[in-house]
């Protein structure tokens, strides 16, 4: 069996090749939790726990399905993960059906189980009834990403929300706060500015040809068709110019077959005059894109709340 070096907490290991950060912990006896892993039957990256620092990536990890490679350097209880575990359990207990007294899973339960090792004793601090439906969990998980952000970056409650002549919701009371909200498909995405901004996520799923002639420019077309990787394609293009519009606060009435954009690689290489972009993909499933203004910061990692 081929072997590999690596180095977890500033410790030495020698570690099976091709096997993921959380299989090599295990055998190291290191602790990272999980909510969705089961080896062989599923191993999805989803429930965000498992989250670790790599030296050199540009965002957390999931351990469950990120590979080990020679030289590593994993970080499994950093501040910066201690806060991106307690935050997505938080949220996960805020959609919970909170029946914990009465499920026979009670005393048995790894999100109890979690919720004890981290100190969490409220499922309350994202308070609504829990939603029924896949869509309105969607929708109502990334409200309270919103109100997580809202507290994170400004120290306030939740304003009061309302949407303009065009349906996008802002703060009326605290116009001087921007945000944008997306979600699909299990996947819920938040972004939260002094500036306007828009934030799109899609799932990669077999390309509509009939959006892609109407809604994309020629030379966009051709870098589809041209793709290996055609539907991927398609849906980096589409989050771009989602976000781009809602960015404006326009819709997609906008003609968007006039925002044009260029990929080369994992950058974006051409786009409209006076914004800037930025695209991450939380697992090989999604694409994430992020547009705003040319004064703001855009995030260099995106912190993902999947159920």
């Amino acid at each position: 069996m081929d072997m590999v070096n690596i180095k977890i907490n500033g410790m030495s290991y020698e570690v099976a090749a091709g096997s993921t950060i959380l299989e090599a912990a295990r055998e190291a006896g290191i602790d990272i939790p999980t909510l969705c892993f089961l080896k062989d039957v599923n191993q999805i990256g989803a429930c965000r726990m498992c989250m670790v620092e790599v030296k050199g990536a540009k965002s957390l990890v999931a351990a469950c399905v990120y590979p080990v490679n020679e030289g590593m350097e994993v970080f499994t209880n950093t501040p910066k993960v201690q806060k991106s575990r307690k935050m997505t359990l938080e949220l996960l207990l805020s959609v919970h059906d909170r029946k914990c007294l009465s499920c026979k899973r009670s005393g048995t339960c790894e999100l109890q189980k979690l919720c004890n090792d981290m100190g969490i004793d409220s499922e309350n601090r994202y308070e609504g009834a829990v939603p029924a439906g896949k869509k309105a969990l969607e929708h109502e998980t990334a409200y309270r990403l919103l109100a997580y952000a809202v507290q994170e970056v400004y120290g306030l409650s939740l304003p009061e929300i309302a949407c303009d002549s065009r349906g996008k919701p802002f703060f009326p009371q605290r116009q001087e706060i921007c945000f944008n909200l997306s979600h699909c498909r299990g996947l819920a995405v938040c972004g939260i500015s002094a500036f306007p901004l828009g934030v799109d996520c899609e799932s990669i799923r077999p390309l509509r040809e009939g959006v892609l002639r109407r809604s994309f420019a020629p030379e966009e077309v051709l870098a589809v068709m041209e793709s290996p990787q055609p539907d991927e394609t398609f849906f980096r293009f589409w989050t771009l110019k989602e976000a781009f519009v809602k960015a404006l606060g326009v819709g997609i009435s906008y003609p968007l077959h006039t925002a044009v954009f260029a990929l080369d690689g994992e950058d974006v290489t051409r786009h409209p005059q006076g914004w800037q972009f930025r695209q991450f993909r939380p697992d090989s499933g999604y694409v994430v894109s992020c547009c705003g203004a040319l004064e703001d910061t855009l995030p260099e990692e995106l912190h993902v709340v999947s159920f």
